[in-house]
């Protein structure tokens, strides 16, 4: 064997062992690329449901909102009524 034959071999084996090196590389990057596609998925579906949530909360809040106000200036009617007639009796 001459030297330029033990060049090629020692080349060839580096070459195979890059390429599966480099195949291993490219399988695992797609992997994480698929999760980080899961991720965002999963993210995206999350803030719709938080969104959807919370408009369902706003509406449900402003027709609360005002039942308390009602409720409040009926308290402060009846109090009020009380004591008025309360002071008219005496």
């Amino acid at each position: 064997m001459s030297a330029e034959e033990i060049l090629l071999i020692i080349l060839s084996v580096v070459l195979l062992v890059l390429l599966v090196m480099m195949i291993t590389v490219t399988i695992v990057v797609f992997k994480i690329i698929k999760r980080i596609q899961h991720v965002a998925e999963s993210a995206e579906e999350t803030v719709s449901n938080l969104s959807r949530a919370s408009k369902i909360m706003k509406n449900a809040a402003t027709p609360s909102a005002i039942t308390t106000i009602l409720s409040s200036f009926y308290n402060n009617f009846i109090k009020k009524s009380t004591k008025s007639k309360k002071k008219g009796s005496k």
